[in-house]
Parts: structure tokens; C-alpha cells; sequence
């Protein structure tokens, strides 16, 4: 998982690009109360300095993100993506729409390597531009389309690469990397 610092406003509050305000809100709050100074994680994750950073930078993000004029901004000048609230600013060029997630596109046989390919070349998404934005080396990408298991690092690792992988390519992170995993031990217990 990328470092807070590195992470746009949507990662941060963990949300996806088309949420309602009301998510953002709730996603915010929740955010502010797992990283407050008496919160578990604060002792464990960061120091004092690093974590007045990180509620810092959730304030920016729900602030800009809340606003509607800001948000439409934001998602054009940083994620480069027409933001799916508002209308687009005066004279910006269409870009593309945030996908939504959708379970409709899994395969009923679970999620595969092969799987999540054919879904990223039926939406027109390079490989390459996800390892740009995610920062998931391209290999690692690429064994999990091939299902390489060997190529692929621990579950722990795999499971966030998964995640965003997911995101980006517009489907429910949770069941794809629940799904992913869940293949690879099948995969797995029939090698040995």
C-alpha cells in the first residue's frame, strides 16, 4: 500500500471516485477517530508528527472532496478523470467517467488471472497505466494474469496489489481479492 503522503484524496478516505457525499462524510469521520491521539493505531502506525500530517491531509481531502466545485477540480487536474459530480468546468475537454464497481462482470467460476485480464481489455485499460498509478510493478501485474504463482509475492502483499488492481479496473476490491486468493490455494493444493 502506497504511503498516506502518496495516496490521493479517494485512497486516503478509502472510497471510490463516484461516492456520495454521504460516504465521504462517514468515511472521513471514521478515519478521523481510527487515527485520533488516543486511537490504537496512532501508537502503533505513527508518531506524533506524521500523524497530525495524516489528519491534516484527511481534513484537505474531505474538504476538497465535499465541495462540489473543488471535487470536479480535484478529479480533473489530479486524477484526470471527469468527475462524476457536477457539471465539467468551462471548456474542459471530456475525459473519462470513474467506473463503478460492479460484481455483474465477475465470472461465475470465480476470479482468474485470465479473468481479470479480459476485463481490463474489454474497458481499454493498458497494464502499464495501472503499474503507473497504483506503483504495483508491472511483473507482478502481469503474474497475476498469468496466475503465476511462484512470480507473485506473500498473500499479504498480494492481497492489497489485488485490491487496487481491482480498483482499478472498476470492481469490488473485497471480492476480487477474496476471489483471487481464494483460486490461487485451489491452484496451490493441486500442485502438491
Amino acid at each position: 500500500m502506497k504511503p498516506f503522503r502518496e495516496q490521493n484524496y479517494y485512497e486516503l478516505l478509502d472510497v471510490r471516485p463516484n461516492a456520495e457525499k454521504e460516504v465521504l462524510a462517514k468515511a472521513y469521520e471514521a478515519a478521523k477517530r481510527a487515527f485520533a491521539g488516543d486511537a490504537l493505531a496512532s501508537y502503533s502506525l505513527f508518531d506524533p508528527g506524521e500523524r497530525q500530517a495524516l489528519l491534516a491531509r484527511l481534513a484537505e481531502a474531505w474538504r476538497t472532496l465535499s465541495d462540489p466545485a473543488l471535487r470536479v477540480r480535484y478529479d480533473e487536474d489530479v486524477l484526470g478523470i471527469r468527475s462524476s459530480v457536477g457539471p465539467p468546468a468551462e471548456g474542459a475537454v471530456p475525459g473519462p467517467r470513474p467506473m463503478a464497481f460492479s460484481y455483474a462482470d465477475l465470472p461465475a467460476t470465480g476470479v482468474t488471472g485470465s479473468a481479470l485480464r479480459s476485463r481490463r481489455e474489454a474497458i481499454g485499460v493498458p497494464l502499464q497505466e495501472i503499474a503507473l498509478n497504483t506503483r504495483i510493478s508491472i511483473a507482478y501485474l502481469q503474474f497475476i494474469e498469468e496466475d503465476h504463482e511462484k512470480g507473485l509475492p506473500h498473500e499479504a502483499y498480494l492481497r492489497g496489489y489485488l485490491t487496487q488492481y481491482a480498483r482499478a479496473i472498476g470492481l469490488d476490491p473485497h471480492t476480487v481479492a477474496d476471489g483471487y486468493l481464494r483460486h490461487l490455494r485451489i491452484l496451490r493444493s493441486g500442485k502438491r
